[in-house]
C-alpha cells in the first residue's frame, strides 16, 4: 500500500459541519461498526488544555452527528461513511485535559431500548413486525432476506421493543443492527454464501497482530424439533444434521407443520454453532472495505485459513495514522 496514504474525519453537530472547527483538537476518532446486535458507536476524543468543551462548547447530549472516514491515496478519494449517531456520554479527564463524546446509532429519545411493552402478535410475519416497531421508532426498515418467517403466534412480554425484535431475528436465523437511522435486517446464511470482498495473508498484509480461537463443548452436529399442537393435537416434527461431530440440540417450540420444524431446526443449529471458530485481527494501515457483515478470506494461517465474516470493524485515526480492527467468525457451510 502506498505511503502517501492519509486519512481524515468529517463531522457534522446537529447538520452543522463542523470538521474544520474541530480538527485543531480532534486526539482521535473511533468508528465501531458492528454486524449484529450491538450498536454502531463513535467516540471522539479532544484536547482541551483550554477548558473549551467543558464549558461554552459543551455539546448537548442527545444531539445529532453524522460522520465519515475520508482516505486519500494518489490523488484518488475514498469514502467510508459511518452514519448518524445520538450522543450519549461525555468524559473529561486530566492531566492532559481531554473530551471524549460517545455516541451510539440506536437513539434513546426513540425508546426503542428501554421502554418496556406488552403485546400479542398473531398470525404475523417478522419483516412486519420490524416494520411496526421502526415506525414507532421514527426509523427505516431495510429488510433484506428472502426468508421471511411467519408466527402464528408471539407474545411481547415486558419488553423493549429493540430487545424484541432482536430475539426473534435470533430463532429465525436473521442479524439485526440499527443503523444511521435505520433498522437493518438480513439474513446470515444469505450473506455468509457470498463472495469475499478481498484476501487477508499472512506475512503480506498489514496484519499487527491476531488471534484465533476454537470452541467445542457449545457446539452441536445435529438439531432436533418436536412440538405437539394442543389446538389440533398433531405433533410435528423436523431435524437437520450436520454429519458432524457432537451432540444433539433438542427444540421444543411451537411450529405449525413439518417443514416449519425442519426450517427451525437448521436456523437454530445455525445460532448455537456460528462461533464456533472466531478470530480478531489488527490492521496497522485502515481499510475502509471491512465492514460489519461482509466476507473475506484469510490465508497463510494454516487450519484456520477460509472464508469469514466481519462480526465487527473498528477504524480508528489519530494523529498516529489510520488502522483497523475486525473481529471475524468462521463462515458456515450449508446451514
Amino acid at each position: 500500500m502506498s505511503l502517501a496514504r492519509r486519512a481524515r474525519v468529517t463531522i457534522t453537530y446537529e447538520d452543522k459541519d463542523i470538521s474544520n472547527d474541530l480538527a485543531p483538537f480532534l486526539k482521535s476518532f473511533e468508528y465501531s461498526d458492528n454486524a449484529e446486535d450491538k450498536s454502531d458507536e463513535i467516540q471522539i476524543t479532544l484536547e482541551d488544555r483550554e477548558m473549551l468543551w467543558i464549558g461554552d462548547w459543551y455539546p448537548a447530549k442527545g444531539a445529532k452527528l453524522s460522520a465519515a472516514i475520508i482516505v486519500m491515496e494518489n490523488d484518488a478519494e475514498q469514502r467510508l461513511p459511518c452514519g448518524t449517531f445520538e450522543i450519549d456520554e461525555i468524559e473529561s479527564t486530566g492531566p492532559p485535559n481531554e473530551v471524549k463524546i460517545k455516541a451510539v446509532s440506536v437513539p434513546f429519545s426513540s425508546g426503542i431500548r428501554h421502554d418496556k411493552k406488552n403485546k400479542p402478535w398473531e398470525n404475523v410475519t417478522l419483516s412486519a413486525i420490524a416494520s411496526d416497531i421502526s415506525t414507532r421508532a421514527g426509523l427505516q426498515l431495510f429488510f433484506d432476506s428472502e426468508d421471511d418467517s411467519n408466527f402464528d403466534r408471539v407474545d411481547q412480554v415486558n419488553r423493549g421493543d429493540l430487545t424484541f425484535l432482536q430475539s426473534l431475528c435470533q430463532r429465525t436465523g436473521h442479524s439485526l443492527k440499527v443503523t444511521d437511522e435505520k433498522i437493518v435486517i438480513y439474513d446470515q446464511e444469505q450473506y455468509e454464501s457470498q463472495g469475499a470482498v478481498f484476501t487477508l495473508k499472512k506475512g503480506k498484509d498489514n496484519i499487527k497482530s491476531y488471534s484465533f480461537g476454537s470452541k467445542n463443548l457449545s457446539v452441536y452436529k445435529a438439531a432436533s424439533v418436536e412440538y405437539n399442537d394442543p389446538k389440533t393435537g398433531k405433533t410435528h416434527k423436523g431435524d437437520f444434521d450436520t454429519e458432524g461431530e457432537g451432540p444433539t440440540l433438542v427444540i421444543n417450540e411451537r411450529v405449525g407443520s413439518d417443514g416449519e420444524a425442519e426450517k427451525l431446526a437448521k436456523k437454530r443449529l445455525r445460532q448455537k454453532n456460528k462461533d464456533e471458530n472466531t478470530a480478531k485481527i489488527d490492521l496497522s494501515i485502515g481499510d475502509i472495505r471491512l465492514v460489519g457483515g461482509v466476507n473475506i478470506m484469510v490465508e497463510g494461517f494454516k487450519i484456520h485459513d477460509g472464508k469469514y465474516a466481519v462480526t465487527s470493524a473498528k477504524h480508528t485515526v489519530s494523529n498516529s495514522g489510520y488502522g483497523t480492527d475486525i473481529e471475524i467468525r468462521k463462515c458456515l457451510e450449508g446451514y
